[in-house]
């Protein structure tokens, strides 16, 4: 339940948030940032967030079965369309669905009028000041894990994407990690 709270927090921060200053102040320092050769390679992302990587690519990345890649809804969707009697669209979410502890992996692209660093930096420091987490060194130009199953990333200035396991597990972080080593590998190439 813990967790759930955490996940609408984090959505309702994450994907709610409208562009702002780039003050840092708050949460742990920031990893160190990418080469500027590779800060510049990543334009924006694919509206479709499936298109970041294929049910094989995570299966690769994190040695998981994927029996799936699709689109999916948002909370906020699926409670506007029952609201007005109509089929959710999917949007800027794509799971991954494994018959693993994790039940699914999914990938989550904001609107693109909040893929910038002003918006990811104060969604990060709301975050911060509210619950614990985790800063995560090596990914990106900034990465933190929240809620032991939530792994954010800032991949250039326009590129920021988030990673989610459905439930919280011991090996959470080290497979968030690798399904955005694997997306930021791919934006950079």
């Amino acid at each position: 339940m813990r967790f759930k709270i955490h996940l609408l927090v984090f959505s309702a921060v994450a994907l709610g948030t409208a562009a702002c200053s780039s003050g840092r102040s708050g949460g742990a320092a920031p990893a160190a940032a990418a080469p500027e050769a590779v800060r510049t390679a990543v334009v924006s992302l694919p509206e479709n967030p499936c298109e970041l990587l294929t049910a094989e690519q995570v299966a690769a990345a994190t040695q998981l079965p994927v029996t799936r890649a699709r689109r999916v809804p948002d909370i906020g969707e699926i409670i506007r369309a029952e609201k007005e009697g109509r089929p959710a669209r999917a949007n800027t979410i794509c799971s991954y669905e494994t018959p693993s502890e994790f039940e699914s992996i999914t990938i989550i692209v904001p609107p693109v009028s909040e893929q910038n660093s002003a918006a990811y930096w104060k969604a990060r420091e709301e975050y911060f000041r509210q619950f614990h987490a985790e800063a995560i060194a090596g990914i990106g130009e900034d990465a933190w894990l929240g809620a032991g199953a939530m792994l954010n990333v800032l991949a250039g200035k326009t590129a920021r994407f988030t990673v989610a396991t459905r439930v919280a597990r011991e090996k959470s972080p080290e497979v968030l990690a690798a399904v955005a080593r694997a997306v930021v590998a791919r934006l950079y190439r």
